[in-house]
């Protein structure tokens, strides 16, 4: 049995042939006919989230977990318009969420009725494809032609660029009667050609290599990639490049920077300026320090190579001069790393050694603060696990450690908002059997504590909310300590508690207010077996935090 729309019997059948079955569905009245044409058929895996904004987050992280197409159904009106925050983080994180959005008849459009507004390419600035089906498709051409565009955007949402897509469907009522079989309909595929250079390119590339010893290589936010981590460590471990690293970055070793702002926020510009490498090799997306960003953009660097199969392409450091639209593993294999001239990589290795041991003295001593937190998360945060990090101060704080190679970091990086931060850690617990640590402040998990409100939250996740009351962010940047506005406008203090939204949805909770209660609760967390997802909210001094991270960078300039 399936819904009587021909154009949802046609969706269906093209999913299925494509291997899309996460459906993630918002309830409505105009969508009935694709919520009957999903859940009636065995083959979907459907789950129901109340919440349009927090559906499409948590489709989000099931994506970025499984790597292949999720989608997302509602009704019509303003239902659509909550996609779009998760929409355009999916966008600049390459991720294939779908959207199939009801929509009302198209000559309804601006005539006063209910639930209805201009659904028609909505979501375009953060798409990379949009349809609007025909809905009366009683012959062959119709048939035809919304068989393509549902094809087409498909196929569109994994190559050349993986995205997000948006397909509208209009639909007149009646809206819940049936057929017993769907509609057949034609699938197309598309046959992903391989990449490689050719002869002079690789002698291009292999020149400017050899004449530029000097190397830098940046690796932004991607998935784990043993094939690339592969030809890094050799550059590394042999003096021939400096490769630095992010945790989003999923790659680090003994030889990698992995804590960017842990050595240059500690250098001093002298210094600083006999750092300038030749060649800048950016790889992957967004990077989180603002600090190398503001340096590598000061420097004027004369070569900079950004390697990247998908994506838009990316000058964020004002230097390009060559963007290869490939995987960066295959373009670094074809060259010679051979190198006598290894005295810059030396360099970099050498501050990187002082400051790592700064940083261990600096922490053996540090005082009750959000720094304190982080040093015992680093600690007990189990090897072959998932970090899913919030933005504004946590994913910053993430950057002053060294995290084992063996976790798993995601964070929404792509439009670094703190919205969804919440829903997108659940989506990706929802889709693997890894323990999935989501570390969080108050404000961004506050924001997103509708992430509950559904029958779905899974056992293996574990949210540490620090709560310093406010977005304790706006006391380490400069500017609002000076405003007059701080604590009402930018910080919004507040004195709220995590413990009664544990409560309401069954979750585990320990609370948490100084080192020794710290490590019970995060014994009970990570040692201790739990039936239910568990809150670990950590209350640190929101007037000493930024003080104390000020000391912490002082320490290292000395180290």
């Amino acid at each position: 049995m399936t819904s009587n729309k021909r154009t949802v019997q046609q969706l269906i059948t093209i999913c299925k042939e494509k291997g899309i079955r996460d459906v993630v569905i918002s309830p409505g009245s105009r969508n009935a006919p694709l919520i009957i044409g999903f859940t009636k058929d065995p083959y979907f895996n459907c789950i129901n989230i109340p919440d349009e904004r927090v559906a499409a987050f948590i489709a989000l992280g099931m994506t970025q977990e499984s790597g292949v197409p999720t989608i997302i159904t509602c009704t019509s009106g303003s239902a659509v318009l909550n996609y779009h925050p998760a929409i355009s983080e999916a966008y600049y994180q390459n991720l294939p969420v779908i959207v199939v959005s009801a929509d009302r008849p198209q000559e309804f459009i601006d005539q006063a009725d209910g639930q209805t507004i201009r659904q028609v390419k909505a979501l375009q600035n953060h798409t990379v494809y949009n349809t609007t089906l025909f809905e009366r498709d009683d012959d062959e051409d119709t048939q035809w032609k919304n068989s393509y565009e549902i094809n087409k955007a498909l196929e569109t949402a994994t190559f050349p660029n993986p995205g997000p897509v948006h397909i509208n469907i209009p639909f007149s009522e009646p809206l819940y009667d049936t057929d017993e079989e769907p509609l057949e309909t034609k699938n197309f595929s598309t046959l992903v050609p391989c990449q490689s250079l050719n002869p002079q390119q690789i002698d291009q590339l292999q020149t400017e290599w050899d004449q530029l010893p000097n190397r830098l290589i940046i690796v932004g936010m991607q998935k784990p990639n043993p094939e690339l981590e592969d030809v890094l460590f050799e550059l590394a471990d042999t003096d021939q490049a400096v490769v630095m690293t992010e945790t989003t970055s999923n790659l680090s070793g003994e030889n990698i920077l992995t804590c960017i702002d842990r050595v240059i926020n500690t250098i001093d510009d002298e210094k600083l300026q006999k750092l300038k490498p030749d060649l800048l090799i950016t790889i992957g997306g967004p990077i989180v320090s603002k600090k190398i960003k503001k340096l590598l953009r000061s420097f004027h660097i004369q070569n900079h190579w950004h390697i990247a199969n998908q994506g838009l392409v990316l000058d964020t450091y004002k230097a390009l001069t060559r963007h290869i639209p490939m995987k960066a593993e295959k373009v670094l294999s074809e060259l010679d790393f051979g190198s006598d001239r290894k005295e810059y990589a030396q360099l970099w290795k050498k501050i990187n050694a002082e400051k790592r041991t700064g940083h261990q003295n600096a922490t053996n001593e540090v005082e009750w603060s959000d720094m304190a937190v982080f040093k015992e998360l680093n600690a007990f945060i189990p090897n072959d696990s998932v970090i899913q990090t919030a933005n504004s101060s946590p994913i910053r704080y993430m950057q002053l450690f060294n995290w084992n190679n063996s976790i798993v970091q995601f964070a929404n990086r792509g439009t670094s908002g703190i919205d969804g931060c919440t829903s997108t850690a659940l989506g990706y617990a929802l889709k693997t059997n890894k323990l999935v640590t989501l570390i969080t402040g108050d404000i961004s998990f506050f924001y997103d504590s509708n992430a509950f409100f559904h029958n779905h939250v899974p056992d293996n996740l574990r949210i540490i909310l620090i709560n310093n009351g406010g977005g304790n962010i706006f006391r380490i940047i400069p500017g609002p300590k000076t405003s007059g506005a701080l604590e009402q406008h930018f910080e919004s203090h507040h004195n709220f508690h995590a413990r009664e939204i544990a409560k309401a949805f069954w979750m585990d909770y320990e609370f948490a207010d100084d080192e020794k209660s710290l490590q019970t609760a995060l014994t009970k967390a990570y040692h201790e077996d739990t039936e239910n997802a568990l809150i670990v909210e950590i209350s640190t001094p929101r007037e000493q935090n930024d003080l104390i991270l000020a000391e912490y960078f002082k320490a290292l300039k000395q180290s």
